[in-house]
């Protein structure tokens, strides 16, 4: 019987050995977004590219859109305003299909995307806010957080 038990325990321990697993990614399309040394990056398949001409600060790291078709990012900028310079939070969006970014708010901060479209919900002082990426919408006051439903509500 020890004997047995013996063996049972050598074939538990050689199995993991055995066993071979698929490694290779089943979609060829992996996209990362992410922050190095001061610039926003991409990294398709093996293709790396620089997004971001001006080093800055990423106060969040960049989000992808639910298609994948376009990246979120929120950078700090030092803005003079009556002689005071100030922090503030841009929000910005760019189509990796033509390779541009457009500014959606000047001084916003916590930034999502809709789960099931390209809108983005955002943060100034205590409004929530919403844009599609033409205009906003102040939606309520005295918010400290939010977050969107599964079905984009």
């Amino acid at each position: 019987m020890a004997k047995l038990l013996h063996i049972l325990v050598i074939l538990c321990l050689i199995s993991p050995s055995i066993i071979h697993a698929n490694v290779e990614p089943t979609d060829p399309s992996v996209k990362v977004a992410f922050i190095k040394d001061g610039f926003l990056w991409i990294q398709e398949n093996d293709k790396l590219e620089v997004l971001t001409d001006k080093k800055a600060v990423y106060s969040n790291p960049p989000q992808w859109s639910f298609d994948g078709k376009m990246l979120l990012y929120q950078k700090e900028v030092t803005e003079t305003i009556n002689e005071n310079k100030e922090m503030q939070n841009e929000l910005w969006v760019y189509d990796i299909k033509t390779k541009k970014h457009s500014k959606i708010f000047y001084d916003g901060y916590n930034p999502k995307w809709a789960p099931h479209e390209n809108i983005v919900a955002f943060q100034s002082g205590p409004v929530l806010n919403i844009s599609d990426l033409n205009s906003f919408y102040n939606i309520a006051l005295g918010v400290s957080d939010y977050e969107w439903q599964p079905d984009g509500k």
